[in-house]
């Protein structure tokens, strides 16, 4: 079995996360400069409040008139989003993912923010840790993520 914790500890980035009171356009600015979906909301102890994404932000400016750049993270935040741990299993998280249309997902343990996982490194892990056969059967699944 391939942990998530084994895919993480091999990146070369680390997650992204703001505070509850940072600016929905610094969140936006945050989630551009480093290309992710989401950013990952912590409390000053570092706790997982939430999630906010691209498409929090754009479900805000339909249901909001007027200008929400000012609006904190804490009022789009999607609590209690769906996380992973670092024990998980790379299969069934990539199934999650894939469930779910998720590029990216945080990776949690004991409450924090561990780390932020993609579905290509997961892939890229998959088919470094395969033999010739299984790489061409995970290859001809690609299509479905």
């Amino acid at each position: 079995m391939i942990t998530v914790e084994q895919v993480v500890r091999h990146q070369d980035y680390q997650a992204i996360s703001v505070h509850p009171d940072t600016t929905v356009a610094e969140s936006a600015r945050i989630m551009t400069d480093n290309q992710w979906d989401m950013v990952v909301v912590c409390s000053d102890t570092g706790q997982v409040a939430g999630v906010v994404s691209w498409q929090d932000i754009m479900r805000a400016i339909t249901e909001i008139s007027g200008d929400i750049s000012s609006l904190k993270v804490s009022q789009l935040l999607t609590v209690d989003p769906i996380t992973c741990s670092v024990e998980d299993d790379v299969h069934d998280v990539l199934h999650v993912m894939a469930q779910h249309h998720f590029h990216h997902m945080p990776v949690v343990k004991n409450g924090h923010l561990a780390g932020m996982v993609r579905q290509s490194d997961i892939l890229v892990t998959l088919l470094e840790e395969s033999d010739m056969d299984k790489r061409a059967a995970l290859i001809a699944n690609l299509k479905y993520l």
